[in-house]
């Protein structure tokens, strides 16, 4: 089941914290790209529901980065909420939420692998990692012209198909 890409976000935010650590919007657009990379590769369906985009630094879902651009390169502070309003009848009161991964425990667990890997990186490094020669994005930005066109998809095929190819061959 693809979550939206909100609720990967806050549930990475969280893990780091778990961790004592903080994230960057970089560093949290990557390990969200490595994640759903590894969930298409196993479960032959994406962990985001939406599609990840080749932008300069890398791949990019466009809502979490506006969601968080707020920050730059400053860590995050909170989870995004979201606004929602409660009632009826014309007596509405807000509530705060804030979206989270439910009962998935196979995409949860994936997020705590992730981190176990991948969170020692630097954003530069797991950008640079992205970058490489055969990537989804590196095909994106160079092939599909990512660079010149604004909003160019990675596509979800290449991407299982990219980290399908790494797995061991027993899994």
């Amino acid at each position: 089941m693809a979550h939206p890409s909100l609720a990967v976000a806050n549930r990475l935010l969280r893990i780091a914290e778990e961790h004592g650590k903080e994230l960057t919007l970089m560093k949290l657009l990557k390990l969200m790209y490595f994640a759903h990379g590894w969930h298409l590769a196993i479960t032959d369906a994406p962990l985001v529901n939406e599609r990840p985009e080749a932008w300069k630094f890398g791949p990019v879902f466009p809502e979490v980065y506006h969601a968080f651009k707020r920050y730059g390169r400053d860590p995050i502070k909170r989870p995004v909420e979201r606004v929602v309003l409660s009632g009826s009848g014309g007596k509405y009161r807000i509530v705060s939420s804030s979206p989270d991964i439910p009962d998935d425990d196979f995409a949860v667990a994936l997020l705590e692998q992730i981190w176990s890997i991948y969170g020692r990186f630097t954003a530069g490094e797991l950008s640079a990692l992205t970058h490489q020669d055969g990537t989804p994005w590196k095909h994106a930005w160079v092939e599909l012209k990512g660079q010149d066109i604004s909003g160019t998809d990675i596509p979800q095929e290449e991407i299982r198909n990219f980290f399908k190819a790494k797995l061991p061959a027993h899994v």
